[in-house]
């Protein structure tokens, strides 16, 4: 399970997160606020399935804290 805290750009209900791509066992997330003629990029999110760890491409502060589930 993933708690979101995606910072306070971040709005319920508004922003999209978007699966972009997957690579080498990495997946791409967009994450954005919908706008008119374009988008609001947040964030640009990679996780890494192997290692369980997400790395953001502009926001230092950690996003996403994974749980392992029972």
């Amino acid at each position: 399970m993933a708690k979101k805290n995606f910072g306070p750009r971040y709005v319920e209900d508004i922003t999209y997160i978007e699966l972009e791509n997957e690579d080498n066992g990495k997946l791409i997330f967009h994450v954005f606020n919908p706008g008119t003629g374009g988008t609001d990029t947040i964030d640009w999110i990679t996780v890494d399935l192997e290692s369980g760890t997400a790395t953001a491409m502009f926001n230092t502060e950690p996003y996403i804290e994974i749980e392992e589930q029972n």
